[in-house]
């Protein structure tokens, strides 16, 4: 799990967006991933925001994910709250947050080539090579409760870790083979119909599955 935290000045963000692919790169050479996800939320969707404040929740996510799936998730500081001395002040004082989703909506169009609205909240997971993001897989999140969200997210994570734990180590660099299998495992175990693609190709099944076999 890696925040990426958002505050009036957007010093970290800008950084993330600049340095994304590059970043990404990283992980995967530190042996901390073989494929990625963002979890996404915006401000209808407040119960994913308390699951990914909390640190219990958090730990728990941060575990299962482990050093087979790097999790960016963003979080939102508030601006320094002065004293008010009327209630000019007071108005001026509150916290002030644009949409989360602009953020969002800025990666995906630079990186994910995306300009469709993305329902939320969210699981994206992704794969990139050296220089692009390569496939996707766009997840829709249905529970509203903090602890069925958090167990809802808990699944997806398991089921994708699952899948990539079983990868044979001379394979991690078949990066596109590698999202397959994450694919593939969640697609069995989750309705086709809450899945979407963003960037996918059309693929023949066959050649998916022989090229699947040939990882393990």
């Amino acid at each position: 799990m890696q925040p990426i935290y958002i505050n009036r000045d957007k010093n970290e963000y800008k950084f993330f967006k600049k340095n994304f692919i590059e970043i990404c790169n990283e992980f995967r050479s530190q042996n901390r991933a073989l494929a990625f996800a963002f979890i996404l939320y915006d401000f209808k969707s407040p119960q994913v925001k308390k699951v990914l404040e909390d640190r219990d929740y958090w730990n728990a996510l941060n575990a299962i994910s482990g050093k087979h799936l790097t999790v960016f998730t963003f979080h939102y500081k508030e601006r320094p709250r002065f004293k008010p001395h009327n209630i000019l002040t007071t108005l001026i004082s509150m916290p002030i947050f644009g949409p989360p989703e602009n953020e969002i909506d800025d990666i995906m169009i630079k990186y994910f080539d995306n300009r469709q609205k993305i329902s939320y909240p969210a699981i994206l997971f992704f794969q990139v090579d050296q220089i692009k993001v390569i496939d996707t897989m766009l997840i829709g999140l249905n529970n509203e409760q903090i602890e069925e969200s958090f167990l809802e997210i808990k699944k997806y994570l398991d089921r994708g870790v699952s899948a990539l734990s079983k990868i044979d180590p001379q394979n991690r660099d078949n990066h596109k083979e590698v999202f397959d299998c994450l694919e593939m495992e969640i697609k069995n175990f989750q309705s086709i119909k809450l899945i979407q693609r963003m960037t996918r190709r059309a693929g023949n099944i066959l050649g998916l599955v022989s090229s699947i076999k040939g990882l393990f």
